[in-house]
């Protein structure tokens, strides 16, 4: 990634943007062997995104997993963003289906497949599809997580104000396993 802006470096966690408006996180877990699950398990046993929001229910007031055909996995989220200066009092619902990969004992790695079709809008919800997600991960002497994401067409502070929410609840979830 040659071309990019490093938007924030906070708590060992680097969020990027590219000149295409694709957002990456990057990061490592010094995972603690006390945690009944390693980062890999809540991934291979697709319990990421429940953990994910378990640990953020002050910022995602809702939550929603659903099958759909060829593995695939509808996610919903709901921003609670209640009072909030820069939007007032509405809520923003990301979108996005996502399937897991498996790659070995010690790598694996979730993604999306654009296809948003399979989703009811809440018209009293701002509506963000992630067009694309990516999250990788690999287990070494440290357990590493790389995020990529892209919003669907929104404007630059929006997209950027999303993209911290994003970083803000992923740093939740290295505390918790460290």
């Amino acid at each position: 990634m040659d071309d990019y802006d490093i938007l924030c470096s906070e708590k060992n966690i680097i969020l990027k943007r590219d000149k295409n408006n694709f957002y990456y996180l990057s990061l490592e877990i010094n995972e603690n062997n006390s945690n009944e699950n390693t980062i890999y398990d809540v991934i291979t046993n697709d319990s990421f995104f429940e953990l994910l929001f378990e640990l953020n229910k002050d910022i995602l007031e809702k939550y929603n997993i659903s099958d759909l055909p060829n593995n695939y996995k509808k996610i919903f989220y709901s921003l609670n963003l209640v009072d909030n200066e820069d939007f007032g009092d509405q809520n923003i619902n990301l979108l996005f289906n996502i399937t897991t990969k498996i790659i070995d004992d010690n790598k694996c790695s979730i993604t999306s497949n654009n296809d948003l079709t399979n989703f009811s809008l809440d018209n009293n919800s701002e509506n963000v599809f992630l067009n694309s997600f990516s999250l990788d991960y690999e287990k070494d002497d440290l357990s590493k997580l790389s995020i990529k994401f892209k919003l669907d067409e929104y404007d630059d502070f929006k997209s950027y104000f999303i993209s911290m929410y994003i970083k803000k609840t992923i740093y939740r979830i290295k505390k918790y396993f460290e």
